[in-house]
């Protein structure tokens, strides 16, 4: 990639990271009456991967800024509408996957309306691909605008689409445990469960890794998970950018 592309890209990085400051600070705007009068909500959390469409090598780079201010304004105003729960980019080394994007919906089909008003989705330069999803274990912070920006480590485990069976319950029981403990022991912060992983190419479970833990570490434990070991599950890793404080164990 040439200089021009790298300016680019770092573009959408930077803008990546300053909407999820923006997201806090709209959700901080409601008020604590607001808080004790919101009805139970039927809507799902779903997980958002922003993967790379065209690219925007040879863009004029003022377009890409026209772009990224209608893109961050498109955060903030699902912010307001209480339809956002987090968004932050990735550095992916296969260049692939873009950023994340944690969104409440009542269902499937309207997730890509939400993006209706992102030029970089509407004109194919992300795509979005998406499925329904828990917190397994920690949460995510909705209510607090977040005091700059931190790097972490997500952990894609994979479904090992050429695994001749699935794991049976006793291999997944043992694995949920042994992420448990890893996330007592404060190795993991956050443990997502993903659904319908075929309708995002086999992605099952998504880890994110504390800062101080080294390359060297994460990888151990991504090996001793008991569906890795059997090869039903493929780690992958690269680093995420999250506003600090915005992830909350729920132990603390």
């Amino acid at each position: 990639m040439d200089r021009k592309g790298l300016v680019v890209s770092g573009l959408v990085v930077l803008g990546l990271c300053l909407c999820v400051t923006a997201v806090g600070a709209a959700q901080e705007k409601q008020s604590p009456a607001d808080k004790k009068q919101k009805p139970v909500s039927k809507e799902k959390l779903f997980w958002v991967f922003l993967t790379a469409g065209k690219s925007l090598e040879g863009v004029d780079r003022k377009e890409v800024e026209a772009m990224q201010t209608e893109h961050l304004g498109n955060f903030r105003r699902l912010a307001e509408e209480g339809k956002l729960v987090t968004a932050g980019p990735l550095s992916d080394p296969e260049n692939v996957l873009r950023g994340i994007v944690v969104l409440k919906s009542s269902q499937a089909e309207s997730l890509i309306d939400m993006f209706d008003l992102d030029p970089f989705v509407k004109q194919g330069y992300m795509k979005v691909e998406s499925c329904p999803m828990k917190f397994e274990l920690g949460k995510i912070h909705t209510r607090v605008a977040p005091k700059g920006m931190e790097q972490l480590t997500l952990a894609i485990l994979e479904v090992n689409l050429d695994a001749k069976e699935k794991p049976d319950a006793g291999l997944m029981q043992q694995t949920t445990s042994y992420l448990k403990s890893q996330y007592e022991t404060k190795k993991i912060d956050l443990s997502v469960r993903l659904f319908n992983v075929s309708d995002v190419t086999g992605y099952g479970q998504i880890l994110i890794f504390p800062n101080q833990e080294s390359p060297e570490s994460i990888t151990q434990i991504l090996n001793q998970i008991p569906a890795v070991k059997e090869g039903f599950w493929k780690p992958k890793t690269m680093p995420i950018f999250m506003g600090k404080g915005s992830i909350d164990r729920e132990d603390n």
